[in-house]
């Protein structure tokens, strides 16, 4: 046997033999360190929590500063290094592993739970395909549209159309996917080649029975230079992970200048910035900050005319779209406050007080869905040894706290009381 002949492929046989032993001691020995957490309850009905899942960062004194990802659950939490090496290839959104499941012929190829829309009947797909030529750059693009009868599992329509003006577009990405009336809404966010425009917000609208496309609507755009030293941004208010019917699509537009920080606030921006002592530092001011909705049903938009008292809460507040409202969240140590307003009317609706403390170092997380607000709360301040996650849950229409009560370790030991959980994202499951 000629070993010199097969040595590259014995070594590579070695390595890889060597790689995925050491993935499993490691994630052995992790598992043994890894705590659980539980919900605490306060007050309120536990039910209101079932489905809820919280994915995060976790990391503690033993990991040197190393994160783990953790999604937990109201009676179970799962960390990465839990997971298989084919697990962990397997990281979409829990609802997309549901479609799989529950329509897996339908579901082949289809990825980003951003291109979904789903009600009672209808599970719609909507996305840009791509084709590339010798170069880095895109030839073509098309989008890809296919619509499911839920209860028959039959496809009720499926066609391909070639993006308008594709050859104006370095890049086109679907945001937001809503049916109406046979008519498919497809929100894009669009990188135009000139350099006159850096991005511009499109609604595609589609006619399903007829496979044509009604209207291209640009929305809003942002030019590629601001005036003096600044920048411009169009920020989508909906979450994109929203599979759920919306009426509106709600648009915040806002435009930056750079001024000169007071000279009396010199040392203290100094000490959090990359400053110098002897510099004279310069900070981002909003210049204009406004709202806009689009009716899907309509396909119209108008910038909303907020009253003064929402107005001064553009930047602090967070402002959460859901049906027909626009929801202002601030916070603050006397509570969380949320103040509502209706898009259609063009007023001021429920003003509602929780009483759940926010000190500067709890960053809250807050998610709206099926008619209740979901808070979550987490020290993310520089003394780890005082944490605590709160959670809450409310009627968004009444006020009324459902559920209220703590995320916490069961029996943590001498490492884990000084932890960190960087919460970024919450979802519910059906």
């Amino acid at each position: 046997m000629n070993i010199k002949r097969y040595w590259q492929s014995i070594l590579i046989i070695i390595v890889i033999l060597v790689t995925i032993s050491t993935y499993y001691l490691q994630s052995s020995f992790a598992s043994d360190y890894l705590p659980q957490f539980t919900f605490t309850k306060i007050s309120g009905d536990e039910s209101h929590i079932d489905g809820i899942t919280i994915t995060a960062d976790y990391t503690e004194q033993s990991l040197a500063g190393m994160y783990d990802r953790i999604v937990i659950e109201k009676d179970h939490a799962s960390f990465t290094s839990d997971l298989s090496f084919i697990e962990r290839l397997d990281h979409y959104d829990d609802r997309i592993k549901n479609y799989r499941k529950e329509y897996r012929s339908f579901m082949r190829g289809k990825l980003g739970i951003y291109s979904f829309y789903e009600d009672e009947k209808s599970l719609a797909y909507a996305d840009v395909k791509w084709v590339y030529g010798d170069y880095v750059q895109p030839d073509n693009g098309s989008f890809v549209i296919d619509v499911l009868d839920k209860e028959t599992e039959q496809v009720i329509t499926s066609f391909q159309y070639d993006v308008p003006n594709v050859e104006d577009f370095h890049w086109v990405s679907v945001e937001d996917v809503q049916l109406v009336d046979r008519k498919l809404n497809i929100t894009t966010r669009n990188h135009p080649k000139n350099y006159e425009e850096e991005m511009e917000i499109h609604v595609y609208t589609f006619d399903l029975d007829n496979q044509e496309l009604i209207s291209d609507q640009e929305l809003l755009s942002i030019p590629s230079t601001n005036e003096g030293q600044g920048w411009t941004d169009v920020v989508n208010l909906n979450e994109t992970d929203n599979v759920e019917p919306n009426n509106y699509l709600v648009l915040k537009k806002m435009v930056m200048e750079e001024v000169r920080v007071p000279e009396e606030e010199y040392g203290e921006y100094n000490e959090r910035s990359f400053y110098e002592a002897d510099e004279v530092p310069y900070g981002m001011e909003v210049k204009e900050n406004q709202l806009f909705a689009y009716n899907y049903e309509t396909n119209e938009i108008e910038e909303i005319s907020l009253p003064e008292e929402l107005q001064v809460l553009m930047d602090a507040a967070t402002i959460r779209p859901y049906n027909d409202e626009i929801y202002f969240i601030t916070s603050s140590e006397d509570g969380l406050e949320v103040t509502s307003y209706h898009i259609g009317s063009q007023e001021i609706g429920t003003k509602q007080t929780f009483d759940l403390a926010i000190t500067p170092e709890l960053n809250p997380f807050i998610k709206i869905n099926n008619g209740k607000m979901y808070v979550v709360a987490t020290n993310q301040g520089d003394n780890l040894q005082q944490k605590e996650t709160n959670i809450l849950v409310t009627d968004i229409h009444s006020g009324e706290t459902l559920y209220e009560g703590k995320l916490e370790i069961k029996d943590p030991n001498s490492n884990q009381s000084d932890y960190e959980l960087y919460i970024y994202e919450i979802n519910m499951k059906d």
